[in-house]
């Protein structure tokens, strides 16, 4: 469970480390009112995190996709997340085997610029072979008849749970908000 909660939980504490700094100095009020703002940021946003990781969560990958399809949300964005879900853990196998390869072939302790250099030049060349991949595998899509369409199996129905989940969220929000 930690390993699907790390994404959100370090896109929370990124936000706050921007956040908190910029806050403060650009605020034009008091420093007391603006803790009092960030605070109120803050805690919208862990509960916000929270609630889509519950969302997110409960549910199957390919439920969550057909949801998003009969929401009418747009094919392209539909295609990408399926994409982005699909090969996010190859290109992290890779990436990890190619730091893991770094470190082997290392003899000698470098400086910290060296190995900001050697890691850009893994990052370059992780690109190079997803972007590779990407046409590659567009090629045999294409061969095997894609026309840009995405078909789901399901129908996403809301059950009762749904709309207890969805109205327990309003009212929390609405609490929140005032």
């Amino acid at each position: 469970m930690w390993t699907r909660l790390r994404g959100p939980i370090l896109f929370f504490l990124s936000f706050l480390i921007f956040l908190v700094p910029l806050t403060i100095i650009f605020s034009p009020e008091p420093t007391r009112k603006t803790t009092f703002y960030l605070e109120q940021i803050a805690i919208r946003m862990a509960l916000l995190v929270m609630a889509e990781a519950a969302f997110i969560l409960s549910y199957q990958v390919e439920d969550l996709l057909a949801a998003l399809n009969q929401c009418h949300l747009p094919d392209s964005v539909i295609q990408l997340l399926t994409s982005a879900i699909r090969y996010s853990q190859l290109l992290t196998a890779e990436a990890v085997s190619s730091f893991r390869a770094r470190q082997v072939r290392e003899v000698k302790k470098r400086g910290p610029m060296e190995k900001l250099n050697l890691t850009g030049l893994i990052i370059e060349k992780l690109f190079l072979r997803t972007l590779e991949r990407s046409e590659k595998i567009y090629a045999a899509m294409l061969s095997r008849g894609y026309e840009g369409k995405l078909f789901f199996q399901k129908s996403f129905r809301l059950k009762a749970v749904d709309w207890a989940f969805v109205l327990i969220l309003i009212v929390l929000l609405l609490i929140i908000g005032m």
